[in-house]
């Protein structure tokens, strides 16, 4: 492969990344949060799922989907994204080291975390746990 084959990869490659950028700004189902907004939202909310990510990291443009697909499923818990690059106190607040990472709030409260992407299922099963949470916790 020459330099120009290889060049040509790359900006392929960039270009597939900011249709899927361009594509997740389109999310139905998850709010954009930031540091303006980030605190009365959570506070106004009992159950949150939290997911901080960024436009450069490939891992996260895996996990939105599965985020959107699941916000669609849990109506009674909120969905929202926080662009870790644009908001660096809330994902400093939240000691957010490694993207994506997903956060899960009750009543205002971290109680859960994931850092990475892990299987969809999986993903749901925590979810699933906030669900209850929400409605059977005393």
């Amino acid at each position: 492969m020459d330099d120009s084959e290889t060049s040509e990869m790359k900006k392929a490659f960039f270009k597939t990344v900011r249709d899927l950028v361009d594509e997740n700004r389109k999310v139905r189902g998850v709010l954009d949060l930031n540091d303006e907004n980030f605190d009365a939202f959570i506070k106004s909310h009992r159950g949150v799922v939290v997911d901080f990510w960024a436009p450069w990291c490939a891992p996260c443009h895996i996990l939105s989907p599965m985020l959107e697909d699941l916000s669609l499923k849990y109506r009674g818990i909120s969905f929202v994204r926080v662009n870790s690059d644009e908001s660096p106190l809330i994902s400093s607040r939240y000691y957010i080291m490694s993207l994506p990472t997903t956060l899960f709030f009750l009543d205002g409260q971290p109680i859960d975390r994931i850092v990475g992407v892990l299987p969809y299922e999986t993903i749901e099963v925590r979810i699933a746990w906030l669900n209850r949470k929400l409605y059977y916790s005393e």
